[in-house]
């Protein structure tokens, strides 16, 4: 108690021995006494920390004394005001506490700050101001004058670090997966599920070339440091999603073959008056991919289909699946795909491979049947046909100008243009009529879904 009285926060005490009444044997001894004798200086910091040191008052000779924790309980008994202070702290905890049960999602600024203060040396009384706007008075309450000036100092500072604005932009912090306003809705609904409805930041997401960044702007830089926190836990939670999607494989849900843990390659023949049949028969017959379809041409390939597989692979199907996980927007699209002079049923099991391309390293599909019918393999009786009709993950797909596709640098493309997953390019042109193929560089961005037999 005289510590905290006293106007410079020291105090000093005097002792014989070192501990526990034991006398020193130290040399340095006062004239006419048996013993050495110390002081024991103790004075708290701005912080209000403890610091005690032991000076010989021979010598002069100055060192700290060790501290020992002491329990609660055990402190009680020892030191009567301890324990008053201690209450006195858990009591302002256990208040806000409560208050965070009963509603709010943090404790305030004030009330942050107030477990800080050093126990017993300062209190706070807060009351609300409601003439003309509503506001908050605090009272500052201390045993002496300079504590209390000490305090309204600290607190002045702590409110002019709170009230500044903080603010820090993460750079390409988000996958284009979605729009930016709704990426900054997602995120604050994710806050407000954690922190309530007050949030104490402000979100702007923005796209910066092929990615989004987000801006958090905030009153004072501890609330800043907290949405740093839930932006990283909030990124980090979107990507386990992704991942745990893209391993759950979903298999077409009209694959004729029933057993799911069958491995390997099965041909499983479509009814010919069934509505599946019927599809493909149109999906043949018309352009696809990426022709639009109020102009896409019909009827443009006439010869007689007389057989339709699936193609039921799941190893090659997982490839597929999952490369069209990674894709922003998938894009799929029917094609067309003849094998020249590769059996059709090589292509699907074994996949598409680049390496057998007859241009550059791309692999050549068609949206016209027609086009794809000069580089099919005939049947053993010469009599058949089969073309291979694919579902292509085109994603963000690059379409030259017509003028500069067949130039030599078009044409040897081993990739497509960076930020593009596949190139659409002119490959035939009859008059008026315009022939497109939409072009891989990846040998699991297509999958052989129909063997197709034709006359």
């Amino acid at each position: 108690q005289e510590l905290l009285n006293s106007p410079t926060m020291s105090v000093t005490r005097m002792l014989l021995g070192d501990r526990q009444g034991v006398p020193s044997l130290s040399k340095h001894k006062e004239d006419g006494e048996q013993y050495a004798r110390y002081n024991i200086e103790m004075q708290l910091d701005d912080a209000g920390n403890l610091n005690v040191q032991q000076r010989n008052r021979k010598s002069g000779f100055l060192r700290p004394v060790r501290q020992s924790v002491l329990v609660p309980e055990k402190a009680f008994e020892e030191l009567p005001l301890y324990k008053k202070m201690w209450e006195a702290a858990k009591e302002r905890y256990d208040r806000i506490c409560e208050e965070r049960e009963e509603g709010l999602a943090m404790p305030s600024f004030f009330d942050r700050w107030f477990i800080r203060l050093p126990p017993g040396l300062c209190s706070i009384d807060r009351s609300t101001v409601t003439s003309g706007s509503d506001a908050e008075s605090l009272i500052l309450s201390a045993l002496q004058e300079q504590h209390c000036e000490e305090a309204k100092a600290k607190l002045t500072m702590e409110i002019d670090k709170a009230e500044c604005k903080a603010e820090e932009t993460f750079p390409g912090a988000l996958k284009p997966s979605e729009s930016a306003e709704s990426a900054r809705d997602d995120f604050q609904d994710w806050m407000a599920s954690r922190l309530g409805e007050d949030l104490p930041l402000a979100v702007t997401v923005e796209a910066t070339g092929l990615d989004l960044s987000v801006k958090l702007t905030s009153l004072g830089k501890q609330n800043l440091e907290i949405g740093r926190l839930l932006l990283k836990s909030w990124i980090q939670e979107r990507e386990r999603a992704i991942l745990a999607k893209q391993a759950e494989v979903q298999f077409p849900e009209n694959w004729l073959s029933v057993d799911n843990e069958a491995e390997g390659l099965d041909f499983q023949p479509v009814a010919p008056d069934s509505l599946e049949f019927a599809k493909v028969e149109e999906l043949m017959r018309h352009e696809t991919g990426l022709a639009p379809r109020e102009t896409a041409r019909q009827d443009l390939f006439t010869n007689k289909i007389v057989k339709v597989e699936q193609v039921i692979h799941r190893n090659l199907w997982r490839k597929y699946y999952r490369f069209r996980q990674l894709l922003d927007n998938p894009n799929e699209v029917w094609v067309k795909h003849g094998t020249g002079s590769t059996d059709p049923a090589l292509v699907c099991e074994n996949g598409f491979n680049r390496s057998y391309s007859m241009r550059d390293q791309g692999i050549y599909t068609a949206e016209n049947a027609h086009s794809s019918d000069g580089y099919v393999m005939p049947t053993d009786d010469q009599t058949q046909k089969q073309m291979l009709l694919c579902l292509f993950a085109a994603g963000k797909v690059y379409q030259p100008p017509p003028e500069e596709y067949c130039q030599t640098t078009e044409c040897q493309r081993k990739e497509p243009p960076k930020g593009f997953d596949s190139i659409r390019g002119i490959v035939k042109r009859v008059g008026q009529d315009v022939d497109f193929a939409l072009i891989s560089y990846q040998d699991n961005q297509i999958y052989p879904f129909y063997r197709v037999t034709y006359e």
